[in-house]
């Protein structure tokens, strides 16, 4: 990947404050970050469907998902000036189509990918080749940790950003998002077929024990009811909610092949909940393995984040930029 003329190294080298590090990446930099929200285990989350709170089974049905929607995001810690870190990103998201049992490479107009630098606006830093700097705001009482964490937030949002941008071109067939759906509906058309698949479980959303209980004691091939996940700054759109259950738990973590799933709100789309439900089953085999993830990574997801890996820089070229 050829940015510039020389490399890094070279472009920084009259730069008295300024120094590089062996470009990696760093354990807290492969996360997408979202914080626990206090308040969501406050209270239990208002139930939609008229019943109680009990396992209800479903069967594994043909699916009709006809799309699928997926990001990715990898980082590097390259450098310093003074105290403040420099990143090199790679954000993208990837719209793939289904046509006869076959998953199809995104279009141009349903990919989104680029190579970026991130750096604190304080940072004194001359234009580098063709590379996009992306400055983060900054404060007095900052430490470098604080800036540190302002830019992997920055990173996150620019991969989240990225998805909400495919998604919105959207139109027709049915669409599964890796990852919650709030923020692309705010800017997606209304009536549109959309199941977000959430394969972490950051935030709480019942307090009740018995409903947590519930929930952790769900079989392979058996959901919540629905509920409420309430519009936030940080997820945004409210959808309504459940979990399901894919895979045997015994033996394992408690959340071993546990998902939460979003959807409208729409009335159409919560008499259609146990369909859905069904396809989701059907989407396990063949297992996404060998991701570690296997029990909540359905496998046209994996393939979707597979296109996307193979479009990212590789260490090598990221040591090429650097110098």
């Amino acid at each position: 990947m050829s940015l510039a003329t020389h490399t890094l190294r070279e472009h920084l080298a009259s730069i008295p404050d300024a120094r590089l590090v062996p470009p990696a990446q760093r354990e807290e930099d492969l996360g997408q970050f979202s914080s626990m929200d206090a308040d969501s285990v406050a209270v239990d989350a208002p139930l939609v469907e008229d019943r109680t709170f009990t396992a209800i089974p479903v069967l594994e049905k043909p699916s009709e998902f006809t799309h699928f929607l997926d990001g990715t995001q990898r980082s590097w810690r390259v450098g310093f000036v003074g105290i403040s870190p420099i990143y090199l990103a790679y954000t993208s998201a990837g719209l793939l189509a289904r046509e006869d049992r076959e998953i199809l490479p995104p279009t141009d107009e349903y990919f989104s990918g680029d190579l970026e630098m991130i750096l604190p606006e304080d940072a004194a830093l001359p234009a580098f080749g063709t590379l996009k700097q992306v400055r983060v705001g900054t404060g007095l009482s900052d430490t470098e940790m604080t800036v540190r964490q302002r830019i992997l937030n920055e990173i996150s949002w620019r991969r989240e950003s990225r998805e909400t941008e495919i998604a919105r071109k959207f139109r027709e067939g049915w669409l599964l998002i890796d990852g919650g759906i709030g923020k692309p509906m705010e800017k997606m058309q209304d009536g549109a077929q959309i199941v977000g698949v959430v394969k972490s479980h950051q935030r709480q959303y019942f307090a009740s024990k018995e409903r947590i209980r519930t929930i952790l004691d769900l079989k392979p091939g058996e959901r919540t009811p629905v509920f409420l996940r309430e519009r936030n700054q940080q997820q945004g759109k409210e959808a309504n909610s459940f979990y399901l259950r894919l895979f045997d738990s015994a033996g394992q973590s408690p959340m071993f092949g546990l998902i939460r799933i979003e959807i409208p709100t729409a009335d159409v789309m919560l008499k259609q909940v146990d369909d859905i439900s069904g396809w989701l089953l059907s989407e396990r085999d063949p297992l996404s393995l060998p991701d570690a993830r296997y029990d909540r990574m359905l496998y046209p997801i994996r393939l979707v984040e597979q296109h996307l890996k193979a479009r990212q820089p590789s260490d090598a070229a990221i040591r090429g930029i650097v110098g």
